[in-house]
């Protein structure tokens, strides 16, 4: 009898060693150390980060490239923006204008139709808007150009009581100049102009014959030696 109370005592102090050991040496791997988290902030290494010091607000810039363009950050203190594309230059404006009406050349003799001006010391020039409903006279005074090859080499003007320089309200006119032989060669161009600059006639003779009566439109340029406008 006391041997096997002897074996049971010996059994319970061999289970209690061997639950100590174990109770004492955790298995590898495991720990009971609490874990800790890290209060250490965040890196990133991509884009970089927005500082906010104080009052100032400050954006660094964009560590992305563009070729052909950079923009960068704005500031507090103010905003900047640079743009390095080269804008390509506009081209200048150009004012193109049909005629109000027309021409009419005439013998300032006999009022007989004229078709070939050169070489005649009796040239009437009439402003007509025959067959149009615009009246001429509103548009006194009127002034007459002649350009021959680019330079002006005669004005005019068509002025005066309307009852007097003028058919009606389809036509006003005046005396025109000796038109010399040389103006044959090359370009000429014979303009009536208002006093508020509308174009009210025009033509234009390459080598003695008529081209253009401005129907197509015309561009406007400076007149040569004048200071005033008139077309080409």
């Amino acid at each position: 009898m006391d041997l096997k109370i002897l074996g049971i005592l010996l059994a319970v102090v061999i289970v209690v060693a061997i639950v100590g050991v174990v109770l004492l040496n955790p298995p590898s791997g495991q720990s009971n150390t609490p874990s800790s988290s890290s209060n250490q902030p965040s890196t990133d290494t991509g884009n970089s980060a927005t500082v906010n010091t104080g009052s100032a607000d400050t954006t660094t810039t964009d560590k992305s490239t563009d070729s052909g363009s950079t923009n960068t950050g704005t500031t507090g203190s103010g905003s900047t923006n640079t743009d390095t594309t080269t804008e390509q230059p506009k081209e200048p404006a150009v004012k193109i204008e049909k005629p109000l009406g027309f021409f009419e050349f005439v013998d300032s003799l006999t009022f007989v139709p004229l078709t070939d001006l050169f070489g005649r010391d009796n040239v009437h020039i009439i402003v007509s808007s025959r067959g149009m409903d615009w009246d001429v006279r509103r548009h006194l005074d009127i002034k007459l150009s002649i350009i021959h090859n680019g330079k002006l080499v005669w004005s005019g003007m068509i002025s005066g009581d309307p009852t007097i320089v003028c058919r009606g309200k389809d036509g006003c006119s005046g005396d025109g100049p000796s038109f010399k032989n040389e103006w044959a060669q090359g370009t000429l161009i014979i303009t009536a102009i208002d006093s508020e600059e509308i174009l009210l006639a025009y033509e234009k003779f390459v080598d003695g014959k008529s081209v253009s009566s401005g129907e197509e439109g015309v561009v406007v340029s400076e007149l040569p030696d004048e200071g005033g406008s008139t077309l080409v």
